[in-house]
C-alpha cells in the first residue's frame, strides 16, 4: 500500500492531483473551523421579515 502511494507521488500528473485534492480538504477543514460571527438574532429576524415579504406580494 506503501508503495503504491510512493509511486502514485513519482507520477506527475497523479501527485498534482493528490496535492490539489489534499490542499482541498485541508483548506475546508481550516473553514469549518474558524467561527462565522453570525448573530442569530439578526439572521432569524432578517428570515421572518423575508418570509412576510414574500406573503404579502403573492
Amino acid at each position: 500500500m506503501l508503495t503504491a502511494f510512493a509511486r502514485a507521488f513519482r507520477t506527475p500528473d497523479l501527485r498534482k492531483k493528490i496535492l490539489f485534492s489534499l490542499s482541498i480538504m485541508a483548506l475546508f477543514r481550516l473553514g469549518s473551523v474558524i467561527p462565522t460571527r453570525v448573530s442569530t438574532t439578526r439572521l432569524s429576524a432578517a428570515a421572518s421579515s423575508n418570509r412576510a415579504a414574500t406573503v404579502s406580494t403573492a
